[in-house]
């Protein structure tokens, strides 16, 4: 026979479930329980045995609803461990209301959690009615059901929960509303349960003790499944813990990252970088108001020189010691950037012409002292370039390429002075840069293209590969480097053909050592974001791979970061297509661009080259910059990435890169970039390491 119920009492428990799971649900408002985080474990075990107390109360004031046959008592074993599942489940919905985040992956396990958690509490309260003359016989296809519905209502109550708390401030409507959700779940699963219980008369022994034999082990089965599904659900949050404190650390690294992309780390200065990011608000302030800014470039003069003749660590030291000195000029509306080893920019607000002249003026006063460092005193002077903003220039490159055309003029002059900016500086400029791309558009021809050869070693200071590096031979001005001409390569569309000429070029001599007996090691060339995207990019290489006769992997395509995030779909595509012909591929100038570890997981790379940035000041103090690059090397290695270190300057660098795991090591402390001949000559020497 089916049981009949009284209806207050059942209505008295399903209050006391919507009552309950309110409390439940707002027990994360509590001024106590936020005030003192440090306590919040044990606040949520003591309301965990409170709340679940009451539930477990709910669960035998329904099963007092019900009219049951004569004669009947509780287990104490069952009733106990009846309270104990209800006790730690509400622990555990306690403490997933009080997540910040709630991922449907989350919400899935913590409703099979918990609806199973509720079935097994009802299931084994019910193990503990013991019958003299009667014995329940269950229908499993409505206990499957009530089981279902229990799943499911707590799946939608923690899924609505959270979207409240996420939409709105949670206040007492949305909590009443969830509570009621989950109130009702737990009086609908445990009413089902019920429904799917018959009671037989005691005649019946032998249906009477195997159904005890089959309830035994049907409340085992609902155990052991609430036993597997916690320890799934334990390492599931434990791989989510650990993914978090992977993040954490991937984000943590991220903001150091920024930090030295965009400020100098000897004088904590804002750099090239990050007046780039900023200047367009400040010039479209300064235009809003009809206000001018005077950009003043200051260039250290015979700094270099200064810098080969004493060392690094003494430059260094002369530098900030500089700083020091043009801080004292400062204004309040003054910004003070780094743009090089031996240039500071002024940018000055509101300022008029006049006004510019007497703060390069005061400028040059203040740098143009003796300087003492260590033992040494050291005579010191600077050239100044102003340039005004509208007047000179409505961007930032038109003002920087002003003000330093202003500066190069006050240095020909013999230095220790200031040039204000005029036009027939700019005149001067775009003859010389017209003069210099009609010569470029001859120098393939002519054969005045070269490449050197700069090479890598390994963490044995064995050579593993070399970089092509392009130069100019012009006839009249002597060898350029690629930053005195690449620009106007770019400009004048002409940087496409001199990117193929270097790949043809990268080709043969993989194909000369080949046929020698020279060591065969990867070329890596540079592939501007023009060549990269370039529609018959693979064609020439097809091409080029055909003709030389040589094997792919002997060619490593580096790509800046900043290229490369351009278009990161078109990126993915690319890169994948390149490790199909056998191409290795790096991405260069990593820090200076995105400096982002997300993105890289996403791109199909084989190295990651770390900038000089971070190198530079590595000399076994500054700890920072060491932390910081045993996290990036450490990440990256993770990802199956080769870890390569440029602008490695001295063997204190190379041994501290070493020590951090970094796998490959490049800059002048190893080799300069060399013609192929000195680099043929040299076999790699390494005697000087």
């Amino acid at each position: 026979m089916h049981a009949e119920y009284n209806v207050w009492l059942v209505l008295l428990s399903i209050a006391v479930a919507i009552g309950v799971s309110f409390a439940a649900f707002s027990v994360e408002n509590l001024s106590y329980y936020k005030k003192n985080t440090h306590l919040a474990l044990p606040i949520n075990i003591a309301t965990g045995m409170i709340f679940g107390l009451a539930i477990w109360a709910m669960h035998f004031i329904g099963m007092l609803a019900c009219h049951m046959p004569h004669g009947y008592r509780f287990d104490v074993t069952y009733t106990t461990l009846s309270y104990v599942i209800a006790a730690f489940i509400s622990m555990f919905a306690l403490w997933l209301n009080t997540l910040s985040s709630l991922p449907v992956s989350r919400v899935i396990l913590a409703a099979v959690f918990m609806g199973l958690g509720i079935s097994a509490m009802h299931y084994t309260g019910m193990a503990g009615l013991i019958f003299e003359h009667h014995a329940m016989i269950y229908q499993p296809m409505i206990v499957l059901l009530s089981i279902a519905i229990a799943i499911l209502g707590a799946g939608v109550t923690f899924y609505l929960s959270h979207r409240f708390k996420s939409t709105s401030s949670y206040h007492i409507s949305p909590r009443i509303f969830v509570a009621v959700m989950m109130g009702l779940s737990i009086a609908a699963m445990h009413y089902t349960g019920m429904a799917s219980v018959y009671f037989v008369s005691a005649d019946q022994v032998e249906q009477y003790e195997l159904f005890q034999s089959n309830h035994a082990y049907f409340v085992l089965g609902m155990l052991f499944l609430l036993v597997l599904v916690i320890i799934v659900g334990a390492s599931f949050s434990l791989f989510e813990k650990q993914i978090a404190l992977k993040k954490q650390d991937v984000d943590r690294l991220n903001v150091e990252i920024v930090n030295l992309n965009t400020h100098d780390q000897l004088t904590q200065l804002p750099n090239r970088l990050f007046v780039e990011d900023h200047i367009g608000e400040i010039l479209q302030q300064h235009r809003a108001d009809n206000q001018q800014l005077a950009f003043l470039y200051i260039d250290l003069d015979r700094f270099r020189m200064i810098n080969e003749f004493y060392g690094h660590k003494m430059a260094d030291q002369l530098f900030i010691e500089v700083v020091k000195r043009v801080k004292q000029t400062l204004w309040r509306n003054v910004r003070l950037a780094r743009f090089g080893r031996d240039e500071l920019v002024m940018m000055v607000s509101n300022a008029t012409g006049e006004e510019a002249k007497a703060l390069a003026k005061q400028v040059n006063a203040k740098i143009k002292r003796n300087y003492r460092i260590g033992d040494q005193t050291i005579a010191l002077s600077a050239s100044v370039g102003v340039a005004m903003f509208p007047e000179h220039g409505n961007s930032f490159k038109e003002l920087v390429m002003n003000a330093n055309l202003a500066m190069l003029q006050a240095k020909a002059r013999g230095g220790n002075g200031f040039y204000y900016f005029d036009e027939s500086l700019e005149v001067q400029r775009v003859r010389q840069e017209y003069n210099l791309i009609n010569d470029l558009t001859t120098a393939i021809i002519h054969d005045q293209l070269v490449l050197h050869y700069q090479p890598k070693y390994n963490a044995n200071l064995q050579c593993c590969g070399v970089e092509a590096l392009i130069r100019w031979q012009h006839p009249k001005l002597g060898l350029l480097i690629p930053y005195q001409f690449i620009d106007l390569a770019e400009k004048s569309g002409l940087i496409v053909s001199i990117g193929h000429w270097v790949l043809e070029q990268a080709c043969k001599q993989i194909q000369l050592w080949q046929t020698s007996d020279f060591p065969l090691v990867p070329i890596a060339i540079n592939f501007s974001a023009s060549q990269f995207e370039h529609d018959e990019l693979f064609e020439l290489l097809d091409e080029l791979l055909e003709k030389y006769q040589i094997d792919a992997k002997y060619l490593i395509i580096e790509v800046t970061e900043t290229t490369a995030m351009r278009n990161v779909k078109l990126s993915v595509q690319k890169f994948e297509r390149l490790r199909q012909i056998g191409l290795q591929i790096a991405i260069d100038d990593f820090g200076t661009g995105y400096s982002s570890f997300s993105y890289l997981k996403d791109l199909p790379i084989d190295e990651l080259k770390i900038d000089k940035v971070f190198v530079s000041h590595l000399d076994g103090e500054n700890k920072k910059d060491e932390i910081i690059l045993a996290s990036i090397i450490n990440l990256a290695s993770q990802l199956g990435l080769i870890v390569t270190a440029e602008g490695v300057e001295t063997k204190e660098q190379a041994e501290i890169l070493i020590r951090l795991g970094c796998h490959q090591l490049q800059g002048y402390y190893f080799a300069k970039p060399m013609p192929i001949e000195d680099l043929a000559h040299s076999k790699f020497d390494l005697q000087k390491v």
